[in-house]
Parts: C-alpha cells; structure tokens; sequence
C-alpha cells in the first residue's frame, strides 16, 4: 500500500458562454437601476420593471455561480469521491464508490452512454477513465480524468480487493 488517501483537483477553464453569463447579469442589474431614475420622473410603474429586470439579472448570475469550477476526485482506503466544486468553491458530492463495487477501470475510448457521470473537463484527454461499478442491481460508469499516481493506486485498491 503507497498511501491511504490521495486527493487529486482538475480545475476547469471558465468558457465564453460562462463570462457571457456573467457580463449578461452585471449588464441586467446595472441597467434595471435606469427603471428607477424612469419611474421617479414618470409613472411608479417603471419600479415593476425594475423589480423583473433585476431578478432576471439575479437569475442569470445564479446560473453563472452553478458553474463546475474544479472537479476533485478523493481516494480513502475503502472509497473514491467525486466532488464538484463551483465558481464559490461550494463543494457537492457527486457520487462515492466503495471499491468492492467497482468491477473494472479502462481508458476511455467510446462514447458517453446514456446516465453515464462526467467528472472531468473533456472526454476527449487521452487519460480519460471508465470506472464501471455495481450501482445496486445496475452496472454504472463514471468518466474521470485522474493522474498517474492515483491510476496506481486504483489498480492497487482494485488487485487488494480481488485477493480478499
């Protein structure tokens, strides 16, 4: 055994779609301030479009904040975890796998099946990963991109597994 736990963090690249949401919401905020200033010298009608212009522009930038930022995959001496974290760096558990669940682990080299978990940033690294395991009565699969090191350690956790 090298070590009992190891944890392993892919950080993401914000894309442009990401900043769009971002520049988008800041620009819906600042320019429902002007249904104010509208609704002192017309009508307090303009408030209610304030108000709407506002809370899409909130809604916006909580789509933004719901973005993966990094992904982190945490090996322990019975589990392997897989955390997401987003641009707060709010962690949510993704899935936990025990590995005497897990049936095998390969190279990534088809397509991504339908239900399949993507913890990783494009299934189109030459060192992406399939774990297949035991998910009650069905079979699931998780694509994860992890290091060459915790590779070892998977297939150490994996070989231990089968001689007991």
């Amino acid at each position: 055994m090298i070590a009992a736990n190891y944890k392993q963090i892919l950080t993401l690249k914000i894309g442009k779609r990401q900043r769009a949401l971002q520049i988008a919401s800041i620009a819906l905020q600042v320019l429902s301030l002007g249904f104010i200033v509208i609704g002192i010298m017309i009508n307090f009608y303009y408030y209610i479009g304030f108000l709407l212009m506002y809370g899409v522009g909130i809604l916006v930038y909580q789509l933004y904040y719901m973005t993966a930022r990094e992904y982190e995959y945490a090996l322990t001496e019975n589990q392997l975890i897989f955390v997401k974290k987003d641009i707060r760096l709010h962690a949510k558990t993704i899935l936990t796998i025990n590995f005497s669940e897990i049936q095998s682990m390969k190279t990534f080299s088809d397509i991504v099946k339908s239900g399949e978990i993507v913890v990783l940033d494009d299934v189109g690294r030459a060192d992406a990963k399939e774990i297949s395991y035991q998910n009650g009565r069905e079979i699931g699969y998780v694509l994860f991109a992890p290091d060459e090191y915790m590779v070892a350690l998977i297939e150490d956790r994996l070989i231990e597994n089968k001689k007991k």
